[in-house]
């Protein structure tokens, strides 16, 4: 479940409370925050299978969670994502058909009419034939953050990056011991 918790003026965290939306009885996994704090992206379990969703805060609460659609959701997994600053560009974790590895990396751009377009496969050099998961765009825009369980991996998840060169291209990385190193 999703739990909230305020800071009073003293700066003392109160009493967590469980969102409205939230149902006991199944999982819910908050996943984003839009930088302006307005939406919030959760994960829940839909029939069977992983999909993301959004909540919108209004009149002090969070209102009870949509679907992000068809152009994201599938009848497969899709349980971690990110949104660029400006709110125009998501990134998103499924296990779908036709990927490179197990789950993989997508991102899709906001049409003019406010949908998402089609995702597409971030591709190699960022997915790899393993998994990817928790991705994380910087407010910047210009480095994705991510872990995979590749076999440039040191073992299990290992976190990785990738920047956006200014011809477009991505140069991915991977961070160990906190020197950086070429993938």
């Amino acid at each position: 479940d999703i739990y909230s918790s305020l800071k009073d003026e003293k700066g003392v965290w109160q009493k967590p409370e469980m969102l409205g939306f939230c149902r006991p009885s199944s999982h819910n996994g908050c996943v984003a925050l839009s930088a302006d704090g307005s939406v919030l992206y959760v994960y829940n379990n839909d029939d069977g299978n992983w999909n993301l969703f959004k909540s919108k805060y209004a009149d002090d609460k969070w209102l009870e969670p949509e679907p992000l659609g068809p152009a994201i959701n599938t009848k497969l997994n899709e349980t971690s994502l990110t949104i660029s600053t400006d709110g125009k560009h998501l990134y998103f974790i499924s296990d779908r058909k036709g990927g490179i590895g197990g789950k993989d990396i997508y991102h899709c751009v906001l049409d003019k009419d406010g949908e998402w377009e089609k995702p597409e496969n971030m591709g190699i050099p960022i997915n790899s034939q393993y998994d990817e998961d928790a991705v994380y765009i910087h407010p910047q825009g210009k480095i994705l953050f991510f872990s995979s369980n590749s076999n440039k991996s040191m073992g299990g998840y290992d976190i990785f990056y990738s920047t956006l060169k200014d011809d477009g291209n991505t140069k991915s990385h991977e961070l160990i011991n906190n020197k950086e190193r070429e993938v």
